[in-house]
């Protein structure tokens, strides 16, 4: 009896009918299952990740309608995919019985992995570019999150030889790290330690990239001047933009008058903006034009907030008088008040019309350095072409004061 088992046996398994190749297939179709479900998890991921786009909702329920991009997308997949259909279908029973499957791969701790997992292979391939161009330069900046966290954005940039004899300047992001210190010394040292981290080595740092803080700029304790000890050919290069914002800020903020100017202009945009009733108040004589607040870190912003103010300068000022018979504080009262005596005055029409020259050549100046094919030469020389024309405003100051003594007539101030 054993012998003849023996040999059915021996007679199933040569045609692959035993039991144990039958549990064998359905373990490979198994796998194979999962294999593709992955596969088109990974495709959504990915589509959504070269586009900017949110991945998550408020709801982590197959079937409903806040559950996402992300769940939304695989439920519409799924209509068309039957392996997509089937799974999709299974986590909705599990949901809707408060079970939880082994298993299911679409929750939110699921997405982040496919996510670090993504962007560590891309991070694996810029770092091998990297290598194989050897020299490359580091650009660093930080920046407060939602969260008051100071994150660092570590980009690196380097030559790569997309095919044979064609070369090309690619910038890549790396990473953010944390950075509470601001010390020079304590940046200097986390740039190190993630460089170490990522494996690419400082000594071939040819170039740094930050802005103009004391911290980083330092030439004693900044950050360029603690890794040119370490490697004194990482030249430092700091940011043109940034430079060029410094320039007009501390010429305006080395004048009174256009301290006072400024400051009346982000008065006038507080009022404005403070309440709904108000700016529509606003809307109806400007016809569409908007007001725009000032940003203290990027100067050629100021140009949008100057432009509507020189241009529809009599409608602000008769939209200010309208606001100033609403039911408003003593507080109030009192900014618009100081707001419409100044707007009253030629030096207004003066400075609305000299700062609005000299941030358009500045806002030109900074669209080229922006620019993607701009390089050093051509900074050199945008700049140099700025100081000149800003030299010819002042031979243009005749013009510019006939201009405005024109606009003052026509709107009888």
């Amino acid at each position: 009896m054993y012998i003849y088992e023996l040999r059915e046996l021996e007679a199933r398994m040569k045609t692959d009918q035993s039991i144990e190749h039958l549990m064998n297939l359905q373990i490979l179709n198994e796998a194979d299952t999962w294999r593709k479900i992955l596969e088109r998890i990974l495709d959504v991921i990915l589509f959504f990740g070269e586009r900017g786009l949110a991945i998550r909702g408020k709801s982590d329920l197959i079937g409903d309608s806040h559950n996402g991009n992300f769940l939304g997308l695989l439920e519409l997949i799924s209509h068309y995919d039957p392996i997509l259909k089937e799974h999709v279908i299974k986590v909705k029973q599990s949901q809707d019985k408060g079970q939880r499957l082994q298993a299911h791969y679409l929750s939110n701790r699921s997405q982040n992995e496919f996510i670090g997992l993504c962007a560590a292979e891309v991070r694996r391939q810029i770092i091998e570019e990297c290598k194989s161009a050897k020299y490359f330069s580091i650009m660093v900046d930080a920046t407060p999150d939602v969260s008051h966290t100071e994150q660092s954005s570590f980009v690196i940039r380097y030559v790569h030889e997309k095919d044979p004899g064609k070369f090309l300047i690619e910038e890549r992001f790396l990473i953010f790290a944390d950075c509470a210190k601001k010390t020079g010394s304590d940046i200097a040292e986390l740039i190190l330690e993630t460089l170490e981290t990522l494996k690419i080595c400082f000594e071939d740092c040819r170039g740094q990239g930050y802005d103009n803080g004391v911290n980083i700029s330092g030439k004693y304790k900044g950050v360029q001047a603690i890794l040119q000890k370490k490697n004194p050919l990482s030249v430092f290069s700091p940011c043109g933009c940034h430079s060029l914002n410094l320039c007009g800020q501390n010429a305006a903020s080395s004048c009174t008058d256009a301290e006072t100017f400024f400051g009346t202009v982000q008065t006038v945009y507080t009022i404005f903006s403070a309440s709904l009733q108000r700016w529509e108040i606003l809307q109806k004589r400007l016809h569409g034009v908007s007001l725009h607040g000032q940003s203290g870190t990027r100067w050629t912003e100021r140009l949008d907030s100057i432009r509507p103010f020189y241009n529809h300068l009599s409608q602000i000022i008769e939209s200010l008088k309208e606001v100033k018979s609403l039911n408003l504080t003593p507080k109030a009262k009192t900014k618009i008040r100081g707001a419409l005596k100044y707007m009253s005055s030629f030096k207004c029409f003066l400075m609305s019309g000299t700062w609005l020259k000299v941030l358009t050549l500045i806002d030109r100046c900074n669209q080229v350095i922006q620019a993607r094919k701009a390089t050093i030469d051509i900074e050199v020389e945008i700049i140099e072409a700025l100081i000149s024309q800003l030299k010819s405003v002042r031979e243009e100051w005749p013009t510019i004061l006939e201009e405005v003594s024109c606009r003052c007539c026509k709107n009888q101030f």
